[in-house]
């Protein structure tokens, strides 16, 4: 955790703010504290992927998971992961003020075990920007999963024009999750699932979005900070019930048979149906 008091902690968290304003796409920083004790700022400028904020091999929390080759600076085995900060996509410009608020409330938010208390939620703008360039967490005591699925939805979320629709399901009145759902299985006035497969798999429960419920994967280490590595193959399975056997579950083909789910709703291929559903889930 940073203590914005302490001066070394600030200096290192005004590092981040201008990495983040000068970065997008899959560039992301960190803070990390060694087994001596030091503090290091870590940049990584345009990665091929967000694979690197964990570590591989068989000192790691997942040692069968494989490591891409394309992956050269995963996080080092023995590190305090102390803060992160996200550079957002930035191919949208509409007005996502409402979105962020949602995404990154620890009480409202599908994705509150992947987020520090609010405290610890910064928003960074650049000057004159209605819009946020990026987030940095000071303390990053939670679920290594459940933060980079976070992470990866919204890269897709923003790539792809949703955050235009989100808006535009919020001024017919939805609420924000209906809006979040809505703008996720619509796209360019049609019903389609576009790239998110990856990161929000169409098992994913809408029902354990509404009740912020997502699967424990954390092994032996409990949290990003303490060294878990999250679940790189399952990664998009966070809102799939505890009942799902993992080996079971072949990625972008499982079907959740206990809830309702995005597959479900897709195939109810028209919106109003869509919206009438989320209703009876007392999703509005």
């Amino acid at each position: 955790m940073l203590d914005l008091n302490n001066k070394i902690d600030k200096h290192l968290f005004d590092l981040m703010v201008p990495f983040i304003n000068g970065h997008s796409g899959n560039s992301w920083c960190a803070v990390l504290r060694t087994e001596a004790g030091n503090k290091e700022f870590l940049e990584m400028k345009n990665r091929p992927c967000f694979g690197e904020m964990r570590s591989y091999g068989p000192l790691s929390t997942r040692p069968e998971d494989q490591k891409p080759g394309d992956l050269g600076k995963p996080l080092p085995i023995g590190v305090y992961r102390e803060a992160i900060g996200l550079p957002f996509w930035q191919y949208e410009h509409s007005d996502r003020t409402d979105l962020f608020n949602f995404l990154f409330s620890k009480k409202d938010s599908p994705w509150a075990a992947g987020l520090p208390e609010q405290e610890h939620i910064h928003l960074v703008y650049k000057e004159g920007d209605k819009n946020p360039r990026g987030a940095i967490f000071t303390d990053t005591e939670v679920d290594a999963t459940v933060m980079l699925n976070l992470f990866r939805f919204l890269k897709s979320f923003l790539s792809n024009g949703c955050g235009t629709q989100y808006n535009t399901e919020r001024k017919s009145g939805h609420e924000p999750l209906a809006s979040l759902i809505l703008a996720t299985i619509i796209y360019g006035g049609s019903m389609t699932y576009y790239n998110h497969e990856y990161s929000l798999a169409k098992a994913s429960s809408v029902t354990q979005m509404r009740d912020r419920v997502t699967r424990k994967y954390a092994r032996n280490k409990p949290t990003w900070a303490q060294g878990d590595d999250y679940n790189r193959p399952f990664l998009g399975y966070v809102f799939t019930p505890e009942g799902m056997n993992e080996k079971e579950m072949l990625p972008f083909k499982a079907i959740n048979p206990f809830g309702d789910t995005f597959d479900s709703l897709m195939k109810l291929r028209d919106k109003d149906k869509v919206v009438n559903r989320l209703h009876e889930l007392g999703i509005n």
